[in-house]
């Protein structure tokens, strides 16, 4: 059996969806204990380190009130967001660019390739700069230039929540019903109670927070990769609109969708899709797929050479 020339640098690669997978499992044990800690130390009314198998001994602190530590914005909360964002945009940088390359230099070596790129884990590495050399807040050279993760203008403080940790997942491609394998494992994710009721009637009703756009699966479409901040996600597609079709728009940006603040899809030149009210649309979709447009909104590229 012949073997596929481009299995190493796609192992590679899912070996990193892996890892960034991982770490992000990691990051909600994290928020899980520090939540429970929280509601605990509430109820007592006083702020105490949790006890440490193979310790005899813990810190006692004063001054800080429990939510300052432990609450959603907490410092404690924080710590776990920088660590994730610290690990992914390490291993990126030191570990997995360099072993794409060099697959990609065995598989042409006078490609002439450069270390790969993505605009959102470039957009990582300027944010991740901004928390090491600037904190407590963005600057015009950090998170001011990132293209596809603008969490915060120059000037804005640095606070983290799982909406950007949702909003990366989206554009690194992660986010899916379908389990992905590579040599080091598998990852997905699922609905944890897959009650129909339930997700309707959540409490505020979610918005989207996260869009990744593309040509949609049939001709004429827009696809559309659409995060809501209670994690639920969809893939689907609309129409484009007759001005599209003509080739009255630029070709190379009508497709960079963002999100405005009430949650719809903006698209240079100013077409915009209704996307703000679509949570329902989506749950329903769930769990009628055969009345479902999917989307199949590809993953993100990469780019290889200058």
């Amino acid at each position: 059996m012949a073997t596929d020339p481009i299995r190493p640098i796609l192992d590679v690669h899912l070996s990193f969806q892996y890892e960034v997978s991982e770490a992000t499992t990691m990051l909600m044990y994290q928020l899980a204990g520090i939540e429970a800690y929280h509601s605990f130390a509430t109820r007592q009314g006083k702020l105490c380190a949790p006890n440490v198998p193979g310790l005899c001994v813990c810190p006692i602190i004063s001054g800080p009130e429990p939510n300052t530590i432990l609450g959603p914005d907490g410092r404690a909360a924080q710590l776990a967001y920088r660590g994730w964002i610290d690990h992914i945009a390490t291993i990126w940088e030191h570990i997995y660019r360099v072993r794409m390359k060099e697959e990609m230099d065995k598989l042409v070596p006078s490609g002439q390739f450069i270390l790969p790129k993505m605009a959102a884990l470039g957009d990582l590495q300027k944010i991740r700069n901004d928390f090491a050399h600037h904190y407590p807040r963005a600057t015009e050279s950090g998170a001011g230039k990132c293209i596809r993760l603008r969490w915060f203008k120059p000037g804005d403080v640095l606070v983290l929540s799982m909406t950007h940790v949702l909003d990366f997942l989206n554009h690194l491609g992660l986010l899916s019903k379908t389990p992905t394998v590579g040599s080091t494992g598998a990852y997905y994710w699922k609905i944890k109670d897959p009650d129909k009721d339930k997700l309707l009637a959540w409490d505020p009703p979610p918005k989207p927070i996260s869009v990744r756009t593309d040509e949609g699966p049939e001709p004429d479409t827009i696809g559309l990769f659409l995060v809501f901040d209670n994690g639920f996600f969809t893939n689907t597609f609309r129409p484009m609109p007759e001005r599209w079709k003509e080739g009255r728009d630029n070709p190379d940006s009508i497709l960079q969708g963002r999100l405005n603040q009430n949650g719809d899809t903006v698209f240079p030149g100013g077409f915009t899709l209704r996307t703000g009210g679509s949570y329902v649309a989506a749950v329903e979709a769930h769990f009628e797929p055969s009345r479902h447009r999917s989307g199949g909104v590809p993953g993100p590229s990469f780019r290889i050479a200058d």
